[in-house]
C-alpha cells in the first residue's frame, strides 16, 4: 500500500515538473517551458483579465489526472475583455496531496488578478456559471496582498524582481492601457 502511494506521489511530482503544456486560445505555454518575454506580451495574449476574489473552493478532484481544484470567483473589476457575469469558475492543477512548487493554490477570501483564456478544456464539470482557464496554468495568476501584486514563484527570479511588489493600481493601469 505504501509503495503504491509513493509511486502515485512520484507520478504527480513528475507531471508537475515535466514539460506538460496547458493549451490556451492564445497559444500554449509549457509549465516549465518558455514564459512570455515581458508583461506586455502576457497581457496581449490574454483575452480576459480581472481582479477577483475567491468565494468557493471545491474539494480536490483527481479525474482527469493529475487532478485539479475548482474555484468560484467573484469578478471585482474587469481590466480587459467582457465578462458575461460577475461570478466565474476556474481551476488550478493540483490540490489535495498534489501540490506544485511553481504556484500556490488560491485561498477563500483572497484577491487576485487573473489573466484568463476563454476556452477551458471540456472535461471539467459545469458549475452553472461561465468557466475560464488561467493563462498558462499559472502564468496568469497574480496574488494581491496589501494593495501590492505578487507573481507565482514559477515565473522566475528575473520576472519576480521586475514585477513583484508593483501596486494594484499601477498594474491595472498597464493592463487597461494595453487593452485599448
Amino acid at each position: 500500500m505504501l509503495r503504491s502511494i509513493a509511486m502515485n506521489v512520484a507520478a504527480v511530482a513528475l507531471i508537475f515538473t515535466s514539460s506538460e503544456s496547458f493549451v490556451s486560445q492564445g497559444g500554449s505555454f509549457a509549465i516549465d517551458g518558455p514564459h512570455p518575454p515581458n508583461l506586455e506580451a502576457l497581457i496581449d495574449s490574454s483575452p480576459l483579465i480581472a481582479e477577483v476574489s475567491v468565494r468557493t473552493i471545491f474539494p480536490y478532484n483527481d479525474n482527469p489526472r493529475p487532478g485539479y481544484t475548482d474555484f468560484i470567483l467573484h469578478v471585482e473589476q474587469v481590466l480587459k475583455g467582457t465578462f458575461p457575469r460577475d461570478e466565474i469558475a476556474v481551476h488550478q492543477p493540483g490540490g489535495g496531496r498534489a501540490q506544485s512548487t511553481q504556484f500556490a493554490m488560491m485561498e477563500t477570501g483572497k484577491h487576485y488578478i487573473l489573466l484568463l483564456d476563454i476556452n477551458p478544456p471540456p472535461q471539467y464539470p459545469d458549475r452553472g456559471i461561465p468557466r475560464f482557464i488561467i493563462k498558462g496554468g499559472f502564468l496568469g495568476l497574480v496574488s494581491i496582498d496589501a494593495d501590492k501584486v505578487f507573481w507565482s514563484v514559477g515565473m522566475g527570479a528575473q520576472w519576480k524582481q521586475k514585477y513583484d511588489g508593483q501596486s494594484v493600481p499601477a498594474l491595472s493601469a498597464v493592463i487597461k492601457g494595453r487593452a485599448r
